[in-house]
């Protein structure tokens, strides 16, 4: 939504409707409102993982293609270890929890 895209594009991508997108939307706003700010550093390489593996997705839904939980975390890590390398930091610091 921050980056402009529609609330019926957005509910499509992950299976939902519009109207629970903006609840969503409407519970992380209040929550957000109610808690301190607390301010992070991203990583450019987090990034960039998330950027590619949302390119990914989309082009996996326009293929209609089914993407399980598994397989998204799967495509992440292996973004995020090709972008390691990429960047000199090495593919074995990619760990997720």
């Amino acid at each position: 939504l921050e980056a402009g895209e529609k609330m019926s594009r957005i509910g499509k991508v992950w299976g939902l409707s519009a109207s629970a997108v903006a609840t969503i939307r409407d519970k992380i706003g209040a929550s957000s409102q109610a808690a301190p700010r607390l301010t992070r550093s991203r990583s450019l390489v987090i990034e960039n993982m998330e950027w590619l593996l949302s390119v990914w997705t989309e082009d996996q839904n326009q293929r209609n293609v089914p993407v399980s939980v598994t397989l998204l975390q799967e495509k992440a890590r292996s973004l995020l270890e090709a972008l390691k390398w990429e960047q000199g930091e090495g593919a074995q610091s990619a760990t997720f929890g």
